[in-house]
């Protein structure tokens, strides 16, 4: 931490929580100087005003209630999470105790590293935070730690993007490799429809990606074939179990169910990125931009251009040129003050949102296969679209003297989209002529949209787009904050996970401290743990008391067993 104060913000109206929370980080790092601040509002001085200030003075931490407008404050989380200016930044959810699972699962999703319950236990709500901020600061815990060393699972969230007729199409953090056969308990269909929890992995993409994970998958359906999951296999119980393809009854009722669901057109099939180092299109948006039919992402900068244009393959760029900026036009200070500050923080890591950086960006695009943006770039004044076309030798540019325009991006989106359907249907209805040609019998009754993919989409919001993964580790060590733990595949590090058992709460795997001495051991990992309510907590600390029982017991019995047998070896040796 710096010798300046530390600004740690909260977003929310519950002063009274928020006061303890103060005291207690206060009182757990008496040596730092901070500087608290309570902002909160409605609509979009939440979505607009409050991001751009959390923008322009770049928190140490930032605490968000979800309580009282969780749908405002759920979409600022994921801004801050996806802006690149801001990834460093730590951040709290905070949920009411009666918060149904769904909210609390909702919180997970904006990918924030921790969420925790408005209780009377305040220490994992500054410890937490406070680590990834500055861990140097961060002093080792002293609570009772138990040894476990027993088989535990942690389950990761995963979202299901869509399914089709024989596969489903998900994203997550971990990273599995094609033909693997992995194990997903899905939301979409109940066991009457598919009694199977397993897929085998075919395809894997790490580009043109949905939500904000680090890698897609196709999956088709598997059926494990000796397990509990099929019990009229013919396999003895000793065999190993087999994976295959699923039996034709289960594959028809899946495929009757997609068609009857199936929707033709993806609502939100255009893609927009705006890059701007002030951010205005949000003090010009006068909703969430998640509201509008297009998937809407900003970044003040880019980091790693290519990687995330592969990642997210928008097909408009807006682009806000920042060296021609006049003089003389009046601009507000706020605003000019974030756009100093971010390009402060660009020049860290990459050259300012200037024309040579423009360049750059047009040039990232011809590296990936079949990718051909749109690009519109504003406050452009000495230039012209043909001008600049010709300098990039890219067509698909326009330049606009203007500032930043929403509405003009929207109409730019909504030709572009129907552009993208209307070449569909074209090609639908060639590719049908030329079919039924071949076989006019078998498809004189098809429509162009009958040759559409059948694929059923699910919203952000709906329940059938979460699915869950379960990590299989050794527990070695736990007490009421974190624990320990050894797996044989890679467990993604700030990814909140579910455990269920014995006690219901979620653990996000940090970066161990150098002085940790699980730090040099090959596959172990630290989580920090999180969402337990004041029950839930002391559920915890029993089920952890049980273990020094456990031990106790055990070498109670030992030190038995080893008296008797010194008994014995004494009667034996004196007969």
């Amino acid at each position: 931490m710096s010798d300046k104060p530390n600004r740690i913000l909260y977003v929310g109206n519950d002063l009274g929580h928020w006061k303890e929370i103060v005291a207690k980080i206060k009182s757990y790092y008496p040596n730092e100087t901070f500087e608290f601040v309570n902002r909160y509002g409605s609509g979009k001085e939440i979505y607009g005003d409050l991001f751009l200030d959390i923008c322009h003075n770049r928190p140490l931490i930032i605490y968000i209630d979800f309580s009282v407008d969780p749908l405002d404050c759920l979409y600022l989380a994921k801004l801050i999470r996806r802006e690149n200016s801001l990834k460093h930044i730590p951040i709290v959810g905070l949920v009411d105790y009666l918060s149904t699972d769904e909210h609390i699962l909702e919180t997970v999703f904006t990918g924030i590293p921790f969420t925790h319950i408005k209780s009377g236990e305040y220490f994992s709500k500054a410890y937490c935070p406070m680590y990834l901020a500055s861990p140097e600061k961060s002093e080792n815990i002293e609570f009772a730690t138990a040894k476990v060393d027993e088989d535990f699972n942690f389950k990761e969230i995963f979202r299901v993007g869509y399914v089709g007729e024989d596969y489903i199409h998900f994203e997550g953090n971990t990273h599995f490799q094609k033909d693997d056969i992995i194990r997903l308990e899905q939301n979409v269909f109940d066991q009457n429809i598919l009694p199977s929890f397993y897929y085998k992995i075919d395809k894997v993409f790490n580009e043109n990606l949905y939500y904000d994970y680090q890698t897609a998958y196709e999956a088709s359906f598997q059926f494990k074939y000796g397990g509990a999951e099929n019990p009229d296999n013919k396999l003895k119980g000793d065999e190993k179990a087999k994976f295959g393809k699923i039996p034709s009854d289960i594959a028809s009722r899946i495929k009757k169910w997609v068609v009857s669901h199936a929707e033709k057109e993806h609502s939100k099939s255009t893609k927009i990125l705006v890059i701007d180092l002030a951010l205005k299109i949000y003090a010009q948006a006068p909703d969430r931009l998640e509201k509008y039919p297009f998937s809407f992402r900003s970044q003040t900068f880019l980091i790693d251009e290519e990687k995330e244009l592969r990642t997210n393959r928008p097909h408009i760029i807006c682009f806000r040129l920042e060296e021609d900026i006049d003089a003389s036009e009046e601009v507000d200070s706020k605003e000019q003050q974030m756009v100093d500050m971010n390009k402060k923080a660009e020049e860290e890591v990459s050259q300012q949102n200037n024309f040579d950086c423009l360049k750059k960006l047009v040039e990232t695009t011809s590296k990936i296969e079949n990718y051909n943006p749109f690009f519109v770039v504003f406050a452009e004044k000495r230039r012209t679209s043909e001008v600049v076309q010709q300098a990039l030798n890219y067509k698909k540019i326009m330049c606009l003297s203007k500032e930043i325009d929403i509405e003009l991006i929207l109409k730019l989106a909504t030709k572009l989209q129907n552009h993208f359907f209307e070449k569909e249907n074209k090609e639908m209805a060639e590719k049908l002529e030329a079919l039924k040609k071949e076989n006019l019998n078998k498809y004189a009754k098809f429509s162009a949209k009958d040759l559409i993919e059948n694929k059923v989409f699910f919203s952000k919001s709906d329940k059938r787009s979460w699915a869950f993964y379960e990590h299989k580790t050794t527990l070695l060590e736990i007490n009421e904050i974190e624990l320990y733990a050894r797996s044989d595949r890679m467990i993604p590090l700030f990814t909140p996970m579910l455990v269920e058992t014995p006690i219901r709460f979620f653990v996000t795997f940090v970066p161990m401290q150098d002085s940790c001495k699980w730090q040099k051991e090959s596959g172990v990992y630290r989580g920090l743990i999180h969402v337990l309510a004041e029950d839930e907590q002391m559920e915890l600390r029993q089920w952890i008391n049980s273990y020094f029982f456990k031990e106790k017991k055990e070498k109670e019995k030992k030190e038995k067993e080893e008296m008797e047998k010194k008994k014995e070896d004494y009667i034996l040796k004196k007969s």
